[in-house]
């Protein structure tokens, strides 16, 4: 206590709630702990470490460097025991949506080369799908012959002088000749 009645209570740094429960350093500046390798909250009481590859879900989802997890890819979190997502792929500790035109419905997908690009016919425009039923069907009257299309303009329609009436078809010889004596000037025609 200090002052001129005794009246003021001295703070010691990093006293009571802030004595980094021994597992890091307090500064002293901004009274927070900093805290030591494989330890974090605001007191440094919650342990992240690993001592063994086990405590990381090891050899599998991760190992243990430095008392701390290095998750492999397609693994999340401290302990590295949360799958990447469906629709996702996980790199570097940080998930990715699976780009529009594909979808990934497994679990732990660890690069962009696990999205399933949309079949020919269809296309997609949401990122992060999980299963084949994001992918759109072109609708009649057009065709789409490349796999992963990302937006619905990717549909060719029909030349002039043709029709379809089916949906997701894949190339231009699926358009039909108008029959002779007959015309139509319009593309994508039905």
């Amino acid at each position: 206590w200090s002052g001129a009645n005794c009246s003021v209570e001295n703070m010691q740094p990093c006293a009571g709630l802030w004595n980094c429960s021994g597992h890091g350093l307090c500064n002293v500046s901004s009274q927070t702990c900093v805290c030591d390798a494989g330890w974090s909250g605001a007191n440094c009481s919650v342990s992240s470490a690993c001592f063994i590859d086990a405590d990381c879900g090891g050899p599998i989802q991760g190992q243990c460097v430095d008392y701390v997890c290095v998750c492999r890819p397609g693994w999340l979190s401290l302990d590295c025991s949360i799958p990447c997502p469906r629709g996702s792929f996980c790199a570097n500790s940080s998930i990715n949506d699976c780009p529009a035109g594909t979808y990934q419905p497994f679990l732990n997908a660890s690069s962009n080369l696990s999205c399933i690009p949309c079949d020919k016919g269809t296309f997609s425009s949401a990122a992060g799908g999980s299963a084949q039923d994001v992918c759109s069907m072109c609708s009649a009257g057009t065709y789409q012959s490349t796999a992963g299309a990302s937006a619905v303009n990717a549909c060719t329609p029909c030349a002039v002088g043709t029709f379809q009436t089916g949906e997701g078809l894949v190339s231009e010889t699926n358009c039909t000749q108008c029959k002779q004596g007959s015309f139509q000037t319009g593309v994508g025609m039905t």
